[in-house]
C-alpha cells in the first residue's frame, strides 16, 4: 500500500464503516466477493491489500463514505492514479451518479470508463474491469461504436477469467444489438475474441479462420495494427495444432506457419511501436514452440531475451514456468518446485486461471517424479477443475492420459476399493476447496458443475477422452 495516509487508517475507516453500517467482517467479505481470511489478515494488520481486493470493497463502501473518507481509501490502498486518470465526476467510483449530471457529457463519462476497464485489464484485474466496460456500454447506448466494442471488453474479460460460457453469451449479443455501426476496430475485435475462446477449446481450425478474418479488417482498413494481436494468436493456433499433429508433414508444415505468424507479429509490434511486452510475448511462444522442436539453445536465447525487454514482471511468470519445466527435467526437483509455489502465488492474486492451472500442473509432474502418484492425481484434478479447459489444448491433453495411466496403476496394485476411497478423498478435497483445491477460490467463474463433472469423469474413468 502507498499514498500519503497509513494503512491504519483504512483498517480504522473500515471498522468504523463495518459499525455504522451494521455489518459484520463475513459480511462484508461476501457482498465484495472477496475471502473472508483476507479482510481479516488485513484488519489484524498481518498483510497489506492487493488493488483487486481494494477495488471491491470500495465498490462495497463507497455510498456511504465522505469525500474525505473515499480520498484516504484510495490515497492509502494505492489507487490514486487510476482514480485520477479519471474525470473529477467519476474519480471515487464508476456507478457515482452526479446531483448535476449537466456537469459532464454522458459520451465523456463512457470513454473514461472505458478507459478505466482497460486500465484495470491492463493490470490483469479482469473481474473487476468488467463492472467498468458494462457501465460505459450503458452510459454510452445502442447507437455508438463505443458501447459495442465495450460489450466485446466484457466477453474478452470472461474469456480471461476462463468463463467461455459466459464469454460466447455475451459476445452473441453484440451483432444482434449492434448491427451496422461497428466501425473496423470494434469488428475486428468481435472476431478477435471469438478466436480467442476457440483457440482456448481447442478448436484450431475455427480460430484459425477467426483471426484471419481480423487480419482481413485491418487490411481493407488500411491499419495493419488492428491485426497485431489476431499475428499472435494465428502463430499460437498454428503452434499447438502442430503438438498435436501425428502427421509428420502437417505438422512440420504447421511449424513453419507458427514461426512465421510470431516473426511477423514481432515485426509489427517493434514497427508500430506497441509496448515490449507485447513483443516479449511473442519472444516467449517462439521459445516455447522451439523447445518442443528439441531447439533447447534458440529456446533459451529467446527465453533471455524476453525476460530482458518485459516491463511488466507479471509476464516473467511465463518464462519462470518454462524454466520450472526444464529444472524438473534436469533432476532439479526442489528448486522446481519452489519456483512453481512462487508462480501460483502471483497468478492467483489476480485470479488467473489457466495461469494455476498451468503451474498445478507442473506441480503433478513433480508428485510423479518423486514418486507419489496417488498426490500427483490429486493435483492433476485440481489442475482441471480450476481451468477445465485444460486437457483441450494439444499441448495439455496428456494429462489426460497422465491421469487414466495413474488409475489404472492403482487399479492394479492397490485393487478397486483402494481407488474409490481415494476418489472419496479427492471428492471432499474438491467440495470443501481444501489442499490444492483451494486455487477455486480465486476463480471468478462459477465452476461446481464443471467440478462435479470432472470429478465423475474421473470416477468413471473417461477422463482419457477430451471433452
Amino acid at each position: 500500500m502507498s499514498g500519503s495516509v497509513a494503512p491504519t487508517d483504512v483498517r480504522r475507516l473500515i471498522r468504523d464503516w463495518m459499525t455504522t453500517q451494521q455489518r459484520s467482517m463475513k459480511g462484508l467479505a461476501d457482498e465484495a466477493g472477496i475471502n473472508r481470511s483476507i479482510l481479516s489478515r488485513f484488519l489484524n494488520g498481518r498483510s497489506d491489500l492487493e488493488a483487486g481486493t481494494a477495488i471491491k470493497l470500495y465498490n462495497v463502501m463507497y455510498r456511504y463514505l465522505t469525500t474525505a473518507q473515499r480520498r484516504t481509501f484510495v490515497e492509502a490502498t494505492g489507487l490514486l492514479p487510476l482514480a485520477s486518470a479519471l474525470s473529477p465526476e467519476f474519480l471515487y467510483s464508476p456507478d457515482q451518479r452526479y446531483s448535476n449530471p449537466a456537469q459532464i457529457e454522458p459520451f465523456q463519462v463512457g470513454v473514461n470508463l472505458m478507459m478505466g476497464g482497460h486500465r484495470l485489464a491492463g493490470q490483469l484485474l479482469c473481474a473487476e474491469a468488467i463492472h467498468w466496460f458494462r457501465s460505459a456500454e450503458s452510459i454510452l447506448g445502442r447507437s455508438s461504436t463505443l458501447a459495442a466494442r465495450s460489450a466485446c471488453m466484457t466477453a474478452l474479460m470472461y474469456a480471461e477469467l476462463s468463463n467461455y460460457e459466459q464469454a460466447l453469451t455475451e459476445l452473441a449479443r453484440v451483432p444482434e444489438q449492434y448491427t451496422g455501426i461497428m466501425d473496423p476496430a470494434t469488428q475486428e475485435l468481435l472476431y478477435r475474441v471469438r478466436g480467442w475462446i476457440t483457440y482456448y477449446q481447442g478448436a484450431y481450425a475455427e480460430a484459425e479462420q477467426m483471426f484471419k478474418q481480423c487480419l482481413s479488417i485491418a487490411a481493407e482498413s488500411g491499419d495493419e495494427r488492428l491485426g497485431e494481436t489476431a499475428q499472435h494468436f494465428l502463430g499460437r493456433v498454428y503452434g499447438d495444432w502442430a503438438l498435436g499433429s501425428r502427421n509428420p508433414q502437417q505438422r512440420q508444415q504447421l511449424v513453419r506457419k507458427a514461426l512465421a505468424a510470431l516473426d511477423k507479429a514481432f515485426d509489427l509490434h517493434i514497427r508500430c511501436a506497441f509496448s515490449d511486452d507485447h513483443a516479449g510475448l511473442d519472444l516467449v511462444r517462439k521459445a516455447q514452440l522451439l523447445q518442443a522442436q528439441s531447439e533447447s539453445t534458440a529456446a533459451q536465447e529467446l527465453r533471455d531475451q524476453a525476460r530482458k525487454i518485459f516491463r511488466r514482471n507479471i509476464h516473467k511468470l511465463h518464462i519462470d514456468l518454462d524454466e520450472a519445466q526444464l529444472m524438473l527435467e534436469n533432476g532439479e526437483v526442489e528448486h522446481s518446485r519452489h519456483t512453481v509455489h512462487e508462480i501460483l502465488e502471483q497468478w492467483s492474486a489476480i485470479n488467473k486461471a489457466n495461469g494455476m492451472a498451468k503451474a498445478l500442473r507442473v506441480l503433478g509432474d513433480i508428485e510423479l517424479v518423486n514418486g507419489h502418484p496417488t498426490d500427483a492425481l490429486e493435483v492433476y484434478m485440481a489442475a482441471l477443475c480450476v481451468h477445465p479447459e485444460l486437457g483441450t489444448s494439444a499441448s495439455d491433453r496428456d494429462i489426460l492420459e497422465i491421469v487414466a495411466e495413474i488409475r489404472s496403476e492403482v487399479i492394479r496394485r492397490e485393487g478397486h476399493d483402494h481407488y474409490h476411497l481415494l476418489i472419496q478423498r479427492i471428492q471432499e478435497a474438491a467440495e470443501a476447496r481444501q489442499g490444492h483445491f483451494s486455487y477455486l477460490n480465486h476463480i471468478a467463474a462459477e465452476r461446481r458443475v464443471a467440478v462435479a463433472e470432472i470429478l465423475n469423469r474421473l470416477k468413471s474413468g473417461m477422463l482419457k477422452d477430451p471433452k
